[in-house]
């Protein structure tokens, strides 16, 4: 928690060397933080605006400066966790490191992210809600789409160097996500199974760096 703490204000005040946050991205930041925490314990039909107003220490008026509707503050939370997940991953490309080693540590920092018990009540909240209602999910997703996740900016350089044989980065992408996923977050998140030991973290890691080289890789390289 502690950590936590620091960690914020050292965002706040521009520490680690990132820009300080203006007055209105904090209130927005605690606006979606509020959210996810009321979404997560609540669902979303039990929480209301207010709630998350108070939550996050601001007005109401507040809240809808920054979200016109509960449905665009639920996919504002989406989209964040979604960045910070994937999208706002630095991956950075290291031209003289062996691709293999790249990929584990990649994969080892985005199963931390996902296989956490802590992530898995609010991915069943969205989950239900998407499917609740198709309209929201569909914009969610087009959202998704529309965003580059790291390991995405990863290939696209590896590919430049020759080094992938990539010829659509995105679905490279998106295949890589998605071997992860299957095994280190819906199993968890649907099927209510427990987050993956070490064993099984590293054998996952092996072997999603394995199927990615052996169809993406240029021998050699």
């Amino acid at each position: 928690m502690n950590q936590a703490k620091n960690q914020k204000q050292q965002h706040d005040s521009g520490g680690g060397g990132r820009a300080p946050l203006s007055l209105t991205q904090r209130k927005r930041r605690d606006i979606i933080q509020a959210a996810i925490d009321e979404f997560q314990a609540k669902g979303f039909l039990a929480t209301s605006m207010d709630a998350i107003a108070a939550s996050a220490g601001v007005s109401k008026r507040t809240v809808y400066n920054h979200f016109a509707s509960k449905e665009d503050l639920f996919q504002g939370v989406v989209m964040a966790l979604w960045d910070e997940a994937v999208g706002g991953q630095a991956y950075n490309y290291r031209p003289d490191e062996p691709l293999v080693d790249q990929l584990k540590a990649i994969a080892h920092l985005e199963i931390g992210f996902l296989n956490n018990p802590s992530r898995f009540a609010l991915a069943r909240v969205i989950v239900a809600e998407c499917i609740r209602s198709p309209g929201l999910g569909k914009r969610i997703y087009q959202e998704v789409e529309k965003s580059e996740s790291g390991i995405f900016a990863w290939i696209k350089q590896a590919v430049a160097e020759g080094r992938l044989k990539a010829s659509d980065p995105m679905m490279a992408a998106f295949l890589f996500n998605s071997l992860i996923e299957g095994m280190a977050f819906w199993p968890q998140v649907v099927g209510g199974q427990e987050p993956l030991g070490e064993k099984k973290r590293e054998m996952l890691v092996d072997t999603v760096a394995g199927m990615f080289l052996g169809w993406f890789g240029r021998e050699n390289k």
